[in-house]
């Protein structure tokens, strides 16, 4: 079953309502909507459209308390729902909460083992609270389900960094690279770590500063 979940970049701002008037999609008339949704689950726990709303409705209020508050009465609704569980900790650690967001994707993994989103941003905050061997762990297992998936290619880039070893790093960026080919950040952060590994030359560089800008372009 796929899961409606906020990535953790927090690009936040509605990307897709469901029965919504259009008003509703600025944030003055989110906390209507989410009202809405949050009747219409009091009665049918299951209601889909009415779920998909209360996540949007979230993500619209968010990053902040205001759609903690949403998310979390949702959740005392349909306490099974792991996208509920994924989109509450990501506004966890957007309020600098990082046990509550780890104590709420777990609680997601256990509904929904082998999601890669969910790997990815458990993998994120535990980076945040310095836990670099588990954030590899969690990391490595969001690219084993999925493969093709860059961010926690790029995530695991930053940890390596983070402990400074800066060829894993590159390689990891060069991954996410090949799967997000126009994603600036992955190739900012190789750009920027190209200076810090032994050998790379002037040349090596200019040719990474070259094909950044034109990426820009």
């Amino acid at each position: 079953k796929a899961l409606t979940i906020i990535p953790i970049s927090r690009n936040r701002g509605p990307q897709h309502w469901v029965a919504l008037e259009p008003a509703a999609q600025l944030r003055s008339g989110a906390g209507h909507a989410a009202r809405e949704a949050i009747a219409v689950l009091a009665k049918h726990p299951d209601h889909e459209p009415a779920m998909f709303d209360l996540i949007h409705a979230a993500n619209v209020l968010g990053p902040g308390a205001e759609g903690a508050v949403v998310l979390a009465q949702g959740l005392a609704l349909a306490p099974g729902r792991a996208d509920l569980l994924v989109n509450l900790g990501g506004l966890k650690d957007d309020l600098a909460e990082p046990s509550a967001a780890l104590t709420l994707y777990r609680r997601a993994l256990l509904l929904a083992p082998i999601h890669p989103a969910i790997f990815n941003n458990l993998g994120s905050v535990l980076r945040g609270v310095g836990r670099s061997g588990e954030a590899l762990d969690a990391l490595r297992r969001a690219m084993i389900v999925a493969p093709d998936f860059a961010a926690p290619a790029s995530g695991l880039g930053n940890v390596y960094r983070d402990l400074a070893k800066f060829r894993a790093a590159s390689a990891w960026y060069d991954r996410a690279i090949l799967l997000a080919p126009d994603a600036m950040a992955y190739r900012s952060n190789r750009l920027f770590l190209a200076h810090y590994i032994p050998g790379t030359t002037a040349v090596d560089l200019q040719a990474l500063h070259r094909e950044w800008g034109q990426t820009v372009t």
